[in-house]
């Protein structure tokens, strides 16, 4: 699948969800658009015609109100290690872009949330700071048998401490300067500009919450920065058991078993699905037994989701997926301080009459505790 394509099939899934599933709270951001107070719709007026303008001074009169709602917010806006190396402040054409009004980032982060399926399992802290040391400890103390009157020996735990780091995350879009000056008016068009916005980052953020190296990037909870117990699946081909999905289960310890949390491929979904009883029929079925691939959705009494940034070719052919049950509250997201804009033109923007904006937010995700983590290869 191309990139094109995927971005269109999650443009039509988050469009589906929007819909359908919690619908109070998904579509809280775009009824609460009718609720904005006077303030919030300037400052959203300001911000596109700011940008439709290219100029510096409808830029800066632009910041000006939305610094002031940042700070009511105690939202951090400045980036101190580039106002640092370059000298620069935000607020001045060139020098750090015009700010995404705040309510206009908070219907970005609201609908990130209901279409990412890591960011609807993970533990999200809405504004971290610069960095977040996290301890950890994945060693039990240690005990000893002693006799009467005899010292103990102490083992005293020992914490040690990983790091929460956000990195920077952009996505571009070309839009005309007419487009921009009517969505300046236009709730619904803020709305598309929102969702285009939120399905590049989400497609974004979604491959590094799964499979991100941490260089440049968060790290994925399938990266080498945690080690998950490995539980043995099915070795044949369309030869998976409900035995080895239970041993699955049983592979994480007591304490975390009860919190765990199926997830897997679409593949791996129909893999579950088409697994037999001794007389050929099926163990579970679409919409029956509280299978049917949707959020909200169980296995054996479990949550079950769908993340198809989860490869599906991982043996020899093109058949071998994983399936992962896993305490998925403990993968850590930050959302680091404010977004913002930068525009400018970009390969035939110019000879097309368009502007390219380039949206930056900073985010950060990283696993923890190896033994709340379990994976099985199924195939």
């Amino acid at each position: 699948m191309t990139f094109a394509e995927k971005q269109a099939a999650m443009a039509k899934a988050m469009d589906a969800k929007l819909k359908t599933l919690s619908r109070d709270k998904v579509l809280q951001a775009d009824q609460n658009r009718n609720k904005h107070t006077t303030e919030e719709k300037a400052s959203i007026k300001a911000y596109f015609l700011a940008l439709a303008s290219g100029d510096p001074e409808q830029h800066a009169k632009a910041n000006a109100l939305i610094i002031k709602d940042y700070e009511a917010h105690d939202i951090e806006w400045r980036d101190e290690a580039e106002l640092k190396s370059k000298a620069q402040s935000v607020g001045t054409s060139g020098a750090g872009g015009v700010l995404v009004p705040t309510i206009l980032r908070q219907n970005i982060i609201e609908k990130l949330h209901y279409i990412s399926p890591v960011r609807q399992l993970a533990t999200v802290i809405t504004d971290m700071p610069a960095v977040l040391d996290m301890p950890y400890d994945n060693a039990l103390p240690t005990t000893y048998w002693v006799g009467e009157g005899v010292s103990i020996t102490p083992s005293g735990a020992t914490f040690a401490k990983k790091q929460l780091v956000p990195f920077k995350l952009a996505g571009l879009d070309p839009f005309t300067s007419e487009s921009l000056a009517d969505t300046a008016v236009s709730p619904d068009l803020q709305r598309l500009v929102e969702d285009r916005f939120t399905i590049a980052i989400a497609l974004a953020e979604n491959a590094a919450f799964v499979s991100g190296d941490g260089a440049s990037k968060p790290f994925g909870f399938r990266s080498s920065d945690i080690t998950p117990a490995i539980a043995t699946g099915n070795t044949t081909v369309g030869n998976l058991a409900f035995n080895d999905i239970l041993g699955l289960e049983y592979t994480l310890p007591t304490a975390y078993r009860a919190l765990g949390t199926y997830v897997t491929s679409s593949k791996g979904l129909q893999l579950i699905q088409g697994m037999k009883d001794s007389a050929g029929r099926p163990i579970y079925l679409p919409g029956q037994a509280g299978l049917n691939g949707a959020f909200g959705a169980t296995f054996n009494s479990r949550p079950i989701t769908i993340v198809d940034e989860i490869p599906t070719n991982l043996g020899a052919g093109t058949n071998e997926t994983e399936l992962w049950y896993s305490v998925f509250s403990m993968y850590w997201i930050g959302n680091r301080g404010a977004m913002r804009t930068d525009y400018g033109t970009n390969g035939t923007d110019f000879a097309q009459d368009q502007i390219s904006l380039r949206m930056i937010e900073r985010v950060a995700g990283r696993p923890f505790l190896d033994e709340a983590w379990a994976k099985m290869n199924i195939k």
